[in-house]
């Protein structure tokens, strides 16, 4: 039985062996954990070391930063333009469709427009007449062909 060591003193030979330093040191903040701090209405405990911000991480923050005030100026301007553009049917279905993606109003116009254009390429390419493989009109292929 005196071969038998207690139970923390068999962990941590084990993980010795397993190449468990045991404590890890302080840990090493990264960008991700500075701007998790820096978010609004994040409540964290105060940093544990003092944190330098490079050069490169202030240019991010600037970028995110501008962003951040087109994507409001773009809600604002959304919010100006549905009445303008929808019916109030419309309306409904178009608010609707903002909480069930969880986007705002005017990320949502960004994907419809996106959309449209991306289905009215072909159109616009034969209109040009580059035409395709995906082209509708059956004399530019036959032309092609």
């Amino acid at each position: 039985m005196t071969d038998q060591l207690p139970a923390k003193k068999k962990r941590r030979r084990r993980n010795r062996r397993r190449g468990s330093g045991g404590g890890a040191g302080p840990a090493v903040l990264t960008a991700a954990d500075v701007a998790n701090y820096q978010r609004p209405g994040v409540v964290l405990p105060p940093l544990p070391v003092k944190v330098t911000i490079t050069p490169e991480d202030a240019e991010i923050q600037a970028e995110e930063q501008a962003h951040i005030k087109r994507m409001q100026t773009a809600d604002e301007l959304a919010a100006a333009l549905v009445p303008l553009i929808m019916q109030a049917r419309h309306k409904e279905v178009f608010d609707w469709l903002c909480a069930a993606y969880g986007v705002s109003p005017a990320a949502l116009i960004t994907q419809i427009v996106r959309a449209e254009i991306a289905r009215q390429t072909p159109n616009y390419r034969e209109a040009k007449g580059a035409g395709g493989k995906s082209s509708r009109n059956l004399d530019t292929l036959l032309q092609r062909i």
